[in-house]
């Protein structure tokens, strides 16, 4: 359901009736009144249908499984792509639902996106390479050089911390009780 058009006539109306909230509900109810930037309908289909691109690049890593020097990194990786595909048609079906502003949305599209994509893309080159720091049960018995395992070590890490910051802002997007805007 898209957002209503802004109405700031009801915001200023609910202010000079209730002179006592605090400027921090004065602030949440001004953004729930407000049809903020990045929480809009293209944004929720931008975010599906990368969602489904990933989607398809795990299937295709799947056939090409055999071919990696490490086929079981490579499932790893056709595993991660169709996850985290589905993962971002998830957030895109949620997306007009989270409260939040127009900057704490933008940086969450960036973080999923970075997050998503690069778990598929690092997993996939520790396939490629047959790296096995970050991945000791998937890579045993393989080994890349050093600066292929310190690319895709840091780059799993990042993508740890960036998924973890990604999850926290959607959860927090999501508080409160569902609210009927007439």
């Amino acid at each position: 359901m898209p957002y209503p058009t802004p109405r700031f006539s009801l915001f200023f109306e609910l202010k000079r009736k209730c002179p006592t909230l605090s400027p921090y509900h004065y602030y949440y109810l001004f953004t729930l009144f407000q049809a903020p930037a990045m929480q809009t309908a293209q944004t929720s289909r931008t975010l599906k249908l990368l969602g489904m691109l990933l989607f398809f690049f795990g299937l295709l890593t799947g056939f090409a499984v055999m071919a990696f020097i490490n086929p079981r990194q490579g499932l790893s990786a056709h595993l991660e792509g169709v996850m985290n595909g589905i993962f971002l048609v998830a957030t895109g079906i949620i997306w007009q639902e989270l409260k939040l502003t127009p900057r704490l949305a933008k940086l969450l599209f960036g973080l999923v996106l970075f997050g998503t994509f690069a778990n598929w893309i690092f997993t996939l080159l520790g396939a490629v390479w047959g790296t096995s720091r970050m991945t000791p049960i998937a890579g045993a018995g393989y080994h890349g050089t050093g600066l292929q395992e310190a690319l895709v070590a840091t780059g799993l890490l990042s993508v740890g911390v960036t998924m973890t910051l990604s999850l926290c802002i959607l959860i927090y997007g999501l508080r409160g009780k569902c609210m009927p805007l007439n």
